[in-house]
């Protein structure tokens, strides 16, 4: 295949979540795949399963596509760059909130949970900090699952004030990547 890079203008039929129209420029897509392989005479069983992140990248991007461990060779890899630039400033990891969702609005008395996926796709490590209207903090910290992912039922608290809550993140990564174990300073 001589370019096998994804560049699509369709609108996926306006799926929830995409663009009107299409892939863009600094868009970012989470895949998952899983396998299962049974060979039932041996009584052998063997589950498999991947997460990846793909950013869209823009027709003059410098580098051209490209497949690269993350966090710019702070696991002795090779250099793919950032995955994002934010307000100028270069993005190695970030995640993206699935229940609580900045701008929502909630009624006292409503439970509230967080749970989030990583880019990438590591069993990266979450610090919330959640400031209720009186400023009351409330923390929530935990590490996601191999395939980025997080949840933790038991951090799950009572929305019991009225008024703007704020919620500071910290996301960082200090374990393996696919080129090796990350060094400090930790990739945040």
């Amino acid at each position: 295949m001589q370019n096998a890079y994804w560049r699509f203008s369709d609108p996926y039929n306006y799926q929830y979540g995409q663009g009107s129209l299409g892939d863009e420029p600094k868009d970012i897509k989470f895949f998952f795949n899983s396998a299962v392989y049974r060979y039932p005479s041996k009584d052998f069983n063997y589950y498999g399963a991947t997460g990846s992140l793909w950013v869209m990248l823009p027709d003059d991007d410098e580098l051209g596509a490209r497949i690269m461990p993350p966090f710019q060779g702070a696991a002795g890899g090779p250099s793919g760059g950032a995955i994002l630039t934010l307000h100028g400033k270069e993005v190695d990891i970030f995640v993206h909130p699935m229940a609580l969702k900045p701008g929502a609005i909630y009624e006292k008395g409503q439970q509230i949970n967080f749970s989030g996926q990583f880019g990438p796709t590591l069993a990266s490590k979450v610090e919330l900090d959640i400031i209720a209207p009186s400023g009351k903090s409330q923390s929530i910290r935990g590490t996601a699952n191999k395939f980025g992912y997080f949840y933790e039922p038991s951090a799950a608290f009572i929305a019991d004030e009225v008024g703007t809550y704020n919620v500071k993140v910290n996301v960082y990564h200090d374990g393996d990547t696919s080129a090796g174990k990350v060094e400090l300073p930790y990739p945040s």
